[in-house]
């Protein structure tokens, strides 16, 4: 009987785990979208609405599976817990802009005069 090969560990000692799929990467989003807007997170309810998935079974599902890789967590027996981890927030980053973190814009500093004076009268 062959041995079963060792789990590989992320670098927080978590088991590494398979791709995520396109429903629970729609519940990340969908989770890390409503939170930022809302200052809250949803409830499975609402992420069933706006997931446009079956029923609260397969997002609790998928919640259950999302929080065993690590990628969010919650307060058992209660509402509105769920917290993206800092893995849940890379792969929604990732996966939106392409990146595993968003840096501020730097502003330009520019005067005010500079910005609105038209072309011939700057270069006057």
């Amino acid at each position: 009987m062959p041995y079963a090969k060792p789990k590989e560990h992320d670098v927080n000692g978590a088991a590494a785990s398979r791709a995520l799929s396109e429903r629970q990467s729609r519940i990340l989003a969908f989770i890390w979208h409503y939170t930022v807007a809302n200052s809250h997170p949803p409830s499975l309810r609402e992420i069933v609405a706006g997931c446009d998935v079956s029923s609260t079974s397969v997002v609790d599902y998928n919640i259950r599976r999302l929080e065993k890789n690590g990628y969010l967590t919650r307060t058992p027996m209660a509402c509105r817990t769920i917290v993206l981890t800092e893995r849940g927030r890379s792969e929604v980053l990732t996966n939106l802009y392409g990146c595993s973190q968003l840096h501020p814009v730097e502003r330009t500093t520019q005067s005010r005069s500079t910005r609105l004076a038209s072309p011939r009268v700057a270069a006057r």
